[in-house]
């Protein structure tokens, strides 16, 4: 049955006339007038037969009207709705859209659009900007240095400059869509909601969804896992290296086999792959707290240029006390596409998405949650090497002769001193593993000139094909380089069993303080102390020159990086070069 159609006649009176209205069942139509009945389509009608009568709104100014959006708006503290402040309520902005007013400043009538108040007067303009977003939200340890930019995305028109606001407050304008988070804020641990409006000559627009920036305190304790991987697709030649040098220690993310750095094993080639990729897309990753903890999770964070994460997923549940030393366990899946997303992308312009445990410093869970963060770098280049006092590159391989190649091959460890060779000589005298006493059957003999050589690789040269053992003049240029700040990792003790130290040589090269074994026995000799590389190179014109060779050494301070003659027969690693 159709509601009945109520054509009531009211006096010119507003006030009457909306309380009338108000009072009436929700399907009642209204004229105010002359006895003009409603039209079907109209709720509400005004009408009268005098030329000198209108509707008149409410009047106000524009600071008046400023006012009272922020009000409606929840940002002014004086709204019984939203008393703090902090933001927008849904209530009102599903009762705000179409509010009316006229603005005796500019003598306009305006409407309010959910986002902004429109004027009548207004002509239509082509730039108009209808939305805004706001991305660059991130993680980060308190103190980080590293930038932190937002970036302001407006949608249907140009702006000429951008609001920024942190927590409803303006922290500043700037002509460009950029902000970079100030050093002060990224030094206090927080979570921090960042808004952006962006304004040009015939509009203003807020966006709603805010960027988020979470400052974690620093955390003690390890996380450790594969941090470095070349796809090696592209960039063929020069500081990239050789496509063939880089195939056999490169990944594939499209394969699936968990591997998992901290067994102590070397990764297994995949004999499928015909020996193609060392390195799968799918990772362990460790962490290892240094006290009794609890609620240990783990979380990721996208480089800004590129999502390369498919997953992080814990291989336990660790939400209780974690005591000190535990091995807490996640699953990183890396994305398959990335085997054409990181085509000929370099060393430069890598792509770092960054990892976090996270855990709470209470074994109860009443503490402070503390994080500590890994770096991984996605890229089509080789990984290791560093710059010469000429100005140019040399590729090297991440990791000694013998060292587990699954390793993160920038933070000292057990199995990343590799194995020990005597000079001129292309078969292992030991292991990491050897005991650190005597070696039976030690070959004491000192191999003769030209078993390795500066001039070319030779057939005793025991590194692996497109590299070879390095000259001293090119260890010389590493060593000499002002782009390569050498900087010492870990605590460096004369102690065969530390394996806590090394040596950069600029961000790309890291050598262990991996000692060296005797002549006569082969005894283990100053591992965690000096760090020992043979090079190619024989002694010179010296009495001794036939039984030594030119050897690169280093330790801790005040020990400098030096160069000196070390008997042939004694054992020491290698660090092999790109040919």
């Amino acid at each position: 049955m159709k509601p009945k159609k109520m054509k009531t006649l009211m006096p010119a009176c507003l006030l009457a006339a909306l309380f009338a209205l108000l009072s009436m069942p929700s399907y009642a139509q209204v004229t105010i007038g002359d006895g003009v009945p409603p039209h079907d389509f109209s709720v509400l009608e005004v009408s009268t037969a005098s030329t000198k009568a209108g509707l008149r709104l409410p009047h106000l100014t524009t600071a008046e009207r400023n006012a009272w959006r922020d009000y409606f708006l929840g940002t002014n503290t004086g709204n019984p709705v939203n008393p703090s402040g902090s933001g927008v309520t849904a209530d009102e902005l599903i009762n705000a859209p179409g509010l009316m007013i006229y603005n005796t400043t500019n003598n306009c009538v305006e409407y309010w659009n959910t986002l902004k108040w429109v004027s009548f007067c207004d002509q239509p303009c082509a730039d108009e900007i209808t939305g805004v977003s706001i991305s660059g939200g991130t993680t980060i340890l308190q103190g980080a240095t590293t930038a932190v930019t937002l970036t302001a995305t407006a949608t249907g028109g140009t702006a000429s400059s951008y609001e920024w606001y942190l927590g409803g407050s303006p922290v500043g304008t700037t002509t460009a869509n950029t902000y970079t988070v100030p050093q002060n804020v990224k030094d206090v641990a927080g979570t921090y909601a960042y808004t952006v409006k962006a304004i040009n000559a015939c509009s203003e627009t807020t966006g709603t969804a805010p960027a988020i920036v979470t400052v974690w305190l620093a955390g003690s304790g390890t996380l450790s896992g594969r941090t470095i991987f070349d796809i090696a697709q592209g960039n063929d030649g020069g500081a990239c290296g050789d496509l063939a040098a880089r195939v056999p220690y490169s990944t594939d993310f499209t394969q699936t086999e968990e591997q998992d750095a901290t067994d102590g094993t070397p990764a297994a080639i995949n004999p499928d792959a015909g020996g193609t990729w060392l390195y799968s897309g799918t990772q362990v990753y460790t962490f290892t707290p240094s006290g009794n903890v609890s609620n240990v999770r783990f979380v990721y964070v996208e480089d800004a240029s590129l999502e390369a994460i498919v997953s992080m997923t814990p291989k336990a549940g660790y939400s209780g006390n974690i005591s000190s030393g535990t091995a807490c366990k996640a699953v990183v899946v890396y994305k398959p596409s990335l085997m054409t997303e990181l085509l000929d992308v370099t060393r430069d312009n890598a792509v770092h998405p960054k990892l976090y445990a996270v855990y709470n410093d209470q074994p109860d869970g009443a503490g402070t949650d503390y994080a500590v963060e890994l770096t991984v770098s996605l890229q089509d280049c080789n990984c290791c090497g560093a710059f010469t006092s000429a100005g140019g590159w040399q590729n090297f391989l991440c990791y000694n002769l013998g060292a587990n190649f699954m390793l993160e091959p920038f933070t000292p460890a057990k199995y990343l001193n590799g194995d020990y060779y005597q000079w001129g000589r292309s078969t292992v005298v030991a292991t990491v593993d050897t005991p650190a006493g005597p070696i039976s059957g030690l070959d004491s003999t000192n191999a003769p000139d030209g078993s390795w050589s500066d001039a070319s690789k030779t057939a005793n040269d025991p590194c692996p094909p497109n590299y070879r053992v390095p000259k001293k003049s090119e260890w010389e240029g590493v060593v000499d380089s002002s782009l390569n700040s050498q900087t010492l990792v870990g605590t460096w003790t004369d102690n065969e069993f530390n394996f806590s130290s090394g040596r950069n040589f600029g961000p790309y090269l890291f050598l262990t303080a991996s000692g060296f074994r005797g002549t006569g026995n082969g005894v283990l000799g100053s591992r965690g102390f000096f760090g020992f590389y043979w090079t190619s190179s024989p002694g010179e014109n010296t009495q001794n020159s036939s039984s030594n060779a030119k050897v690169l050494y280093f330790g801790g301070i005040p020990n400098p990086t030096a160069f000196g003659e070390g008997q042939r027969n004694f054992s020491q690693t290698l660090r092999c070069i790109a040919e």
